[in-house]
């Protein structure tokens, strides 16, 4: 049991069939544990409360508008923080509740939240929600990024995949089969009949999906077309 908690007032208690039970409790102080004065039928101690030390200086004001500014970014970015945080978020006058607001939304580790929660320093405690705010803002930018990266790619080829078979659908209808596609089967029904094993026909099938999909004047074309005619 860590020495500083959080002494909290219980508002509802909910019993599950499975025995267990679920409180909803609310914040009241930070609280240090003096001495424990009993183990049994439950833990009790004498404790003393514990404030925030605050001073309003330039610094803690403009530590608090970063904190503001960075987690709105984040709620932008991150699918499971709701954008009501937003306007929560910038109601919130007091800089001592809103390091601890922030501090319980983000996806800490038990350490860091205790850390947090022993930081009597109101202007520290703002340093460090904002360099973990940091943190997370890159690595959600970078995910953001990454996401856009793979949809983008995803419905390159997906768009690229119906206009080949409309392409495809169109020249059957006509009765027509391009130059490329002529090619293709070609070198398809010569590789089938050579009834190669199973890994080099695998490698085989691979290297005419990638030339069926290749405009012909591109140079890996004939790269790609010289090693399957190596390999009939």
């Amino acid at each position: 049991i860590y020495n500083i908690g959080c002494a909290v007032a219980v508002l509802k208690m909910m019993k599950f069939p499975d025995d267990t039970t679920r409180i909803l409790v609310q914040g009241i102080s930070r609280v240090r544990i003096d001495r424990y004065t009993a183990a049994e039928p439950y833990l009790q101690a004498e404790i003393t409360r514990l404030e925030s030390r605050f001073e309003d200086t330039l610094e803690t004001r403009a530590l608090a508008r970063s904190v503001v500014e960075q987690f709105q970014k984040l709620v932008d970015l991150s699918p499971h923080l709701p954008d009501e945080l937003k306007l929560a978020i910038l109601n919130i006058d007091d800089p001592s509740r809103l390091s601890d607001v922030v501090f319980a939304t983000l996806n800490l580790t038990i350490q860091q939240r205790q850390d947090a929660l022993e930081t009597l320093g109101v202007a520290e405690r703002l340093r460090k929600v904002n360099a973990l705010l940091t943190q997370e803002l890159q690595t959600a930018e970078l995910s953001s990024k990454i996401t856009s990266q793979v949809r983008n790619e995803m419905d390159k080829d997906q768009r690229e995949f119906i206009l080949r078979r409309q392409l495809k659908a169109i020249q059957e209808e006509l009765g027509e089969v391009d130059e490329q596609t002529a090619e293709t089967n070609e070198l398809r029904r010569r590789i089938e009949e050579l009834q190669l094993p199973e890994e080099a026909n695998k490698e085989a099938q691979r290297e005419l999906d990638r030339l069926q999909r290749m405009p012909p004047q591109a140079a890996e074309y004939h790269v790609a077309r010289t090693y399957l005619e190596w390999i009939i």
